[in-house]
């Protein structure tokens, strides 16, 4: 009963003990990886950290990396594809706002109207070529999405077409 008690106790003061690792096997858009990432999910949202914890498909874009800075390279890579595509998603000529059925509404893209995306070179410094299909985006708007892009995810890293 002793000994009980006191893994109890040891279990109790354990920053671990009672933490909820969940799992997710991420296959990116930007990418032909397979990732399997991990998360402690009695943390709340906003505090959680994805880890590697495999990859299953290796990204042939990225070779010679640990496994960590494989995932980080395939991580930036597809938040800033994201952040770009929200941008666009700002211009009201590209974009409506629809209404959930929960009542929440979210913003999409104009029906016969698309974003393609690839990415060209090689790492590190690989960039990511943007085109819109079904509306054509003026100078102006493609100027400045272009300044958006090389203020906030560097410059030489989007190209708008």
């Amino acid at each position: 009963m002793k000994l009980f008690l006191i893994l109890f106790l040891i279990c109790l003061l354990s920053v671990n003990c009672f933490a909820a690792m969940h799992e997710n096997q991420w296959m990116p858009d930007t990418s032909d990886a397979i990732i399997v990432y991990q998360w402690d999910d009695s943390l709340p949202a906003d505090q959680r950290v994805h880890t590697v914890k495999e990859i299953i498909r290796h990204d042939k874009n990225h070779p010679n990396m640990t496994m960590e800075q494989e995932y980080a390279a395939i991580l930036e890579e597809n938040q800033r594809k994201n952040k770009v595509y929200g941008q666009l998603l700002g211009i009201s000529a590209l974009s409506q706002t629809i209404t959930n059925p929960d009542g929440s509404s979210s913003i999409i893209l104009k029906n016969g109207i698309t974003v393609n995306f690839s990415y060209t070179g090689t790492d590190p410094n690989r960039i990511l070529v943007i085109s819109v299909s079904g509306y054509m985006l003026s100078l102006q708007q493609k100027s400045v999405i272009q300044n958006w892009c090389d203020n906030n995810l560097g410059i030489g890293k989007v190209q708008i077409n």
